[in-house]
């Protein structure tokens, strides 16, 4: 007679639970990481945060060269930042799927955190070129390098969060597992997020890119600590 003995994992899945690490962990630290690299440290060494790539090319470029010291550390903990979303997609979409296996929210949800964070680090590879001294000669080189880094870690992120704040928002109320009005909140930023596409049109609107990306890794945090990992019952509402 053998006697086989169970893995941690597979125990809690017979239990009913999603085995895995916090959902909100990777969100915390990515949102930190960007922070600090995208707002904490230009502020602190400049006194601003990135220049606006429309304005005067020279004003731009000055403005980078006054950054240049700390522009290495900003795109590592821009590429950090963006590391840990792909990870945080990864793992909301796992436990997603485990919670409402035939609805597409968990695909909407990791495909588009994963997005953000490719996004984000290539903001953050592209951060780093202006930092390179035969960049920076050429003025037209460096203001064309950072106008695409501000486009991918701007709008584009804002509106790859839109699509994985959607996925999340309609998978809760799917699954009714947390507070309806809390979804119906994530839903409302999702559109938000999602228009942000208008910002690469209309440049005027580049200021409401910081608020909807506040607020929806704020929600993405909430939800993310709120998200249970048994499916359970479905809540009534």
């Amino acid at each position: 007679m053998t006697s086989t003995t169970a893995s941690p994992a597979s125990a809690r899945r017979r239990n009913g639970r999603h085995p895995g690490p916090p959902l909100a962990a990777p969100v915390l630290v990515s949102a930190a990481a960007w922070l600090v690299g995208a707002v904490v440290l230009p502020l602190a060494v400049a006194g601003s945060t990135m220049p606006d790539p429309t304005a005067d090319p020279r004003s731009v470029a000055g403005s980078l060269t006054a950054t240049a010291s700390s522009a290495a550390w900003t795109a590592a903990l821009l590429v950090l930042s963006g590391t840990m979303l792909v990870a945080a997609g990864a793992l909301l979409s796992s436990r997603l799927v485990y919670l409402a296996p035939n609805a597409p929210g968990p695909l909407l949800a990791g495909h588009g955190a994963a997005s953000a964070g490719v996004l984000l680090s290539l903001s953050g590879a592209l951060t780093w070129a202006t930092s390179v001294d035969a960049v920076r000669e050429d003025t037209d080189v460096v203001v064309a390098v950072h106008a695409v880094a501000f486009v991918a870690g701007g709008a584009c992120v804002v509106v790859a969060l839109g699509v994985a704040t959607l996925g999340l928002a309609v998978t809760t109320l799917f699954v009714a597992r947390t507070p309806r009005a809390l979804s119906l909140v994530g839903v409302a930023l999702a559109v938000a997020d999602l228009l942000a596409f208008l910002v690469v049109a209309v440049h005027q609107l580049a200021p409401l890119l910081l608020v909807c990306r506040v607020l929806s890794l704020v929600w993405l945090a909430v939800v993310c600590l709120l998200l249970p990992r048994d499916r359970g019952p479905r809540g009534t509402r």
